[in-house]
């Protein structure tokens, strides 16, 4: 376990709205930015000796942004967790929000038939996490 060390995360740059807004002009608002961090200490011992101990840490950031373009307002959220901050890459991140509301703007709708399609990650987690 390797501490989250408060110099590294840098509060400023984390909670930046600047960056979801700068993506487009089509983003009017930053609904929500958080971060958070949690710590867990799980301890497994009997009564033949055994004494085990396992300490583990992370931290989550996420935000949710509203694109709207005339009429049309979508949303978006994502989210990064892990334990190391050198993983986390904000521009990235604020990138991958920022595009998922945008590219539900202006969508049509498409007549009722068989369709062949692909889903998405995100798309497929969603639809089966009600089965699990």
């Amino acid at each position: 376990m390797q501490p989250i060390e408060e110099d590294d995360a840098d509060e400023e740059e984390l909670s930046d709205e600047d960056k979801l807004k700068a993506y487009d002009p089509r983003i009017s608002e930053v609904a929500e930015v958080y971060y958070s961090e949690s710590e867990g200490t799980l301890r497994i011992s009997n009564s033949y000796g055994l004494n085990l101990v396992h300490k583990s840490n992370s931290f989550a950031i996420g935000a949710e942004v509203i694109a709207k373009d005339g009429d049309q307002t979508k949303s978006a959220y994502d989210s990064f967790i892990g334990n190391d901050l050198s993983k986390l890459n904000i521009d990235e991140l604020a990138k991958k929000i920022a595009s998922q509301a945008l590219d539900q703007l202006n969508g049509e709708q498409c007549k009722t038939g068989k369709y062949k399609v692909i889903l998405s990650n995100d798309v497929l987690c969603s639809l089966t996490k009600v089965f699990v």
